[in-house]
């Protein structure tokens, strides 16, 4: 009889271990580390210019920003600011959508680019809580490949830029969005810091 006992004891445990590893292993991996950009976020920072009281020449952009899975969709809305009478105090919305999976997207402009609005192809990576986006070479100078001119100590422009890069990131547990951006001319690479404090 103890026998038997022991025999269904041991049974029972080993039915429940592979019970539980079957089901452990059939849940999708949670990444603990992605920063949910989820909200809606004022710009309070550009560059090295911050946003004071009142201030008219600081620029009025705002994104509404959602995030569902691998779906990261950007919605920015910026008054403009012209010397064209009918556009000055207008509202721009330009819309964003990339994939945090690496698939791959298209949108027209990215989140600096003001005036024109070129079909950019771009990758969307997860990082150490970071939503990094690189973006294809896109400008082109000079004819048949070749360059323009050449610049001073016979320096050759080159025909194309290397890629734009994104870097979207949370601070203050949360209640500040930063975008990082990498950016490439012909004199070389140059940062720039945008800072966003979350309003709902």
């Amino acid at each position: 009889m103890l026998h038997k006992r022991v025999k269904f004891g041991w049974i029972l445990v080993l039915g429940l271990a592979l019970s539980t590893g079957s089901r452990s292993r059939s849940l999708p991996a949670q990444a603990a580390d992605v920063p949910n950009l989820s909200g809606a976020w004022e710009l309070i920072q550009d560059g090295y210019e911050k946003k004071g009281p009142g201030d008219p020449q600081f620029p009025q952009v705002t994104l509404v920003i959602s995030q569902e899975g691998s779906e990261l969709k950007i919605t920015r809305k910026k008054i403009r600011r012209s010397t064209n009478r009918k556009l000055n105090g207008t509202l721009d919305v330009r819309e964003f959508i990339y994939h945090t999976d690496g698939r791959g997207d298209t949108n027209l402009g990215r989140y600096d680019l003001w005036r024109e609005a070129p079909k950019l192809k771009s990758v969307t990576r997860l990082g150490d809580n970071k939503i990094l986006t690189e973006f294809d070479q896109q400008v082109t100078v000079g004819i048949s490949g070749r360059p323009l001119f050449r610049g001073p100590y016979n320096y050759e422009m080159p025909t194309t830029m290397p890629p734009f890069e994104e870097e979207w990131s949370l601070s203050e547990a949360g209640k500040k969005l930063v975008l990082n951006t990498m950016s490439y001319d012909f004199g070389g690479g140059a940062r720039r810091k945008y800072v966003f404090r979350k309003i709902s």
